[in-house]
């Protein structure tokens, strides 16, 4: 604004403006009462932030004389005490509350949100403000405001340049997940993060690049909502926490049934069963939803005994129900030292890890026939 105003001095001299509150006022009011009327239309419980001041002005600027400038500026003090009560605490809250959550969200940050919200706080604090302060004759050494005014902007700037971005008590959010496909060697391993550069440590997977699209899996993995996600291929993820102890199809007059059993190995888990593409069961013990195209049921936290999911399809043959796959994910990954259940090659000293490990369960081994009995060796003599 200090600077605007400075600008204006190039201005032909018919086109400046009187140096007076009233013709702050004169321009403030049509836009407050604008305002107004938009949030009683657009959010009536919020309306009072503006038109109480819009009320305040109103009132005091129809008692005051118009001719004397002490008693505008009297009422533009008044005026700036309820914008400031209304105003002040509850925008020093929001832009506090926004880093945390935009700290959250797997997006950048959009920079003008933080001007925006200054910008909407200084049309209601700003006029009175500016009508209070405003003196009718030009000031003495404006250049020494300006000088002031741009060196309290490098400092400022240079500050925040010079301030870590991510701190122990203000972390960084990242998202660390892998998939393990049924009898694969190795695992496929992604980040997510809203940062462009990855700071592994020292016995992380090599291989990592910048990745737009989704996993190549068999199961709808789906894509990490952060702006940037890489991706390797590293270890296997070590034996499942679930296994699939029976699949049992049997024929019924209006189609056929489905009938898997699984035991988890630990717990806490969740299992997930996903049919193939364009196949959606009549009935199912478990409720379940298209996912990225396919049908998908999840049980969170099954018990130890196991969990025996029974689905009814009306026609499906004997190799569409061979492609139901059954999935296990489990919190943190396998392996990992600490109770963090993170490896040691993710930092973790100003970065705060959502970790998830994914399986795709093998089918149960068919049982083997007994050996047949051995005849014995005769005896030596």
């Amino acid at each position: 604004a200090w600077l605007m105003s400075r600008a204006g001095r190039w201005l032909p001299a018919r086109a400046h403006g009187m140096r007076d509150p009233l013709v702050t006022w004169s321009v403030a009011l049509p836009f407050w009462l604008l305002l107004s009327m938009a949030m009683l239309w657009l959010a009536p419980a919020a309306a009072y932030l503006w038109t109480l001041p819009l009320l305040t002005a109103a009132v005091l600027l129809l008692v005051v004389p118009a001719t004397s400038p002490t008693s505008l500026r009297m009422a533009s003090v008044a005026v700036l005490a309820v914008a400031a009560t209304l105003w002040l605490r509850d925008t020093l809250e929001l832009l506090r509350f926004m880093a945390p959550l935009f700290g959250r969200l797997p997006i950048i940050t959009p920079s003008w949100v933080y001007a925006a919200v200054l910008g909407a706080a200084s049309l209601m604090m700003a006029p009175p403000f500016i009508a209070a302060v405003a003196g009718t004759r030009p000031i003495a050494r404006p250049s020494l405001v300006t000088a002031l005014c741009l060196l309290a902007t490098a400092i400022a700037g240079a500050a925040a340049w010079a301030a870590p971005a991510y701190t122990e008590t203000q972390p960084q959010r990242r998202t660390v997940r892998a998939l393990q496909e049924a009898g694969g060697a190795s695992g496929i391993w992604e980040i997510g993060s809203v940062e462009p550069g990855l700071d592994l440590r020292t016995g992380a997977p090599g291989g990592w690049t910048l990745q737009s699209d989704t996993a190549p899996a068999t199961i709808p993995w789906g894509r990490l909502p952060h702006p940037f996600v890489f991706r390797a291929t590293g270890p296997a993820l070590g034996p499942p926490p679930a296994a699939i102890t029976s699949i049992v199809s049997t024929p019924v007059a209006a189609g056929s049934e489905l009938a898997i059993t699984v035991v988890p190995v630990r717990r806490g888990i969740a299992l997930s069963f996903v049919l193939p593409a364009g196949m959606i069961p009549a009935r199912s013990s478990l409720p379940g939803a298209l996912r990225l195209g396919r049908w998908t049921a999840t049980f969170i936290a099954p018990p130890a005994e196991g969990l025996v999911w029974r689905a009814g399809f009306r026609t499906a043959a004997a190799g569409q129900l061979q492609g139901v796959q059954v999935v296990a994910t489990e919190a943190g990954l396998p392996e990992a030292a600490g109770g963090t259940r993170l490896p040691q090659w993710l930092p973790q000293d100003r970065a705060v890890w959502s970790a998830a490990a994914t399986w795709v369960l093998p089918p149960p081994q068919p049982p083997q026939p007994p050996l047949p009995p051995v005849a014995p060796m005769p005896a030596l003599r």
